[in-house]
């Protein structure tokens, strides 16, 4: 990238206003990819990899619960609203469950905490993602959205 320096006063033909320097400097954006990257690494499953879906670049991950589900989940960075959101890739259960006792929105994105969608750390939204595939697979299993083995069904 390169960083634009701006000179005052009028310019004139042996006046330079502006320089165009080779100096890199970080934007939120690239500090933001970094933090990501160190967290996948330190915290996420092995196996997780940066993709796009097209509109939004994130990361694709598999999750396998206790139940010995397996969830694939993308979780991205929504800049409209500066938070971590996790859609669901597989298995597809939009408009095949209940989408407010299942926690899932009808475009697979999970609903991942009341009122806010999303939440501003990766890291919450990771831990949440997993919890949600616990909760999931007990509410396809009848015994309602539960996130632990002591608790009633719960909201997220």
């Amino acid at each position: 990238m390169y960083k634009r320096q701006i000179q005052k006063g009028t310019p004139t033909e042996s006046t330079r206003v502006s320089k165009l320097t080779q100096e890199t400097f970080a934007t939120n954006a690239t500090v933001r990819q970094q933090q990501e990257k160190l967290l996948v690494e330190r915290k996420m499953p092995r196996g997780t990899r940066s993709m796009s879906d097209g509109t939004y670049s994130g990361w694709l991950y598999e999750v396998e619960n206790e139940f010995l589900d397996t969830y694939k989940l993308f979780l991205w960075h929504d800049p409209t609203t500066s938070r971590y959101k996790v859609s669901l890739v597989s298995p597809r259960l939009e408009g095949t469950v209940d989408g407010h006792g299942c926690h899932l929105y009808h475009d697979g994105t999970l609903c991942l905490n009341d009122g806010i969608h999303g939440y501003k750390d990766m890291e919450r939204a990771y831990a949440r993602s997993v919890l949600w595939t616990r909760g999931a697979s007990c509410f396809q299993r009848g015994l309602g959205f539960q996130l632990s083995k002591d608790s009633s069904a719960v909201s997220l």
